[in-house]
Parts: C-alpha cells; sequence; structure tokens
C-alpha cells in the first residue's frame, strides 16, 4: 500500500543527514563517483592459480563479484536507495550484468540481475547473533 514496497522497507529513524541527500541529489545520477585506483593483483593470481590446481576454474569477475556481495552483506548501509524523498533498506543484494556477445556499440546486449538472498541472510543471522566485546 502507501510506502510499501516489494524490494526493500522504509526507514524511519535514521539521522537528519540522510534524511536531506535526497533533496541535494534528486537525479540518480547525482550521486555517481569516478575516480581511477591501481591495484595490485599478485595475491589474487596466487588465489586463482592455486584454485586452478584444485580443479576451480575463477576469474577476476567472479572474485570482485564475491567481493562485492561480501562487502554489501556486512554493511548494510551500503544497500539503501532513495524514493520520493523517503530512504529504503533493500530486501535482498542484487548484481547487475551487461554482457555483450561482440565489441560494437550497436550491437544488442543482454543485461542480467542476479539476486544473492541466500547469502544476506545467511550474513544477517551470524549478525544477529554476534556480541560486542
Amino acid at each position: 500500500m502507501f510506502g510499501r514496497r516489494s524490494d526493500g522497507r522504509r526507514l524511519k529513524t535514521i539521522p537528519t543527514f540522510f534524511n536531506v541527500i535526497p533533496c541535494i541529489m534528486p537525479e540518480r545520477e547525482d550521486s555517481q563517483v569516478y575516480f581511477k585506483q591501481d591495484i595490485v593483483l599478485n595475491n589474487i593470481d596466487a588465489y586463482i592459480d592455486k584454485k586452478a590446481e584444485e580443479g576451480i576454474r575463477l576469474s577476476y569477475m567472479n572474485i570482485i563479484y564475491a567481493a562485492i556481495v561480501r562487502i554489501i552483506a556486512e554493511r548494510p548501509y551500503l544497500n539503501r536507495f532513495a524514493m520520493n524523498g523517503s530512504l529504503y533498506a533493500r530486501n535482498k543484494i542484487y548484481v547487475s550484468l551487461v554482457i555483450k556477445k561482440e565489441f560494437f556499440w550497436w550491437r544488442n546486449w543482454n543485461i542480467y540481475k542476479i539476486t544473492f538472498w541466500w547469502y544476506w541472510k545467511h550474513i544477517w543471522n551470524k549478525k544477529k547473533n554476534w556480541t560486542q566485546p
């Protein structure tokens, strides 16, 4: 009904700063950040080689997606969205991909949206049982 969504729950008790953000950045593209960072991949290469010896094929993308899902699961504040001036927390973790079979801009592409509900639920249940030191 009003204020209810199937993909998230409305956050009611949030700091004032987060209430102001949707007003400052009303468009989706207002919140994008572009930056360049060089990353040393020696450890990842060693891990991929080790898994290849065990018969498991991995690529950089497998590791990147696993890292993204784990970060979002452990930090639920990253998994939020704004709609009509209200802030919502997503119920699941989604990773979207655009795959092109040929590298020409006029060719068709396929869009995939992968849901990681089981991982989110697993991490969330572990967090509920955590105790503060």
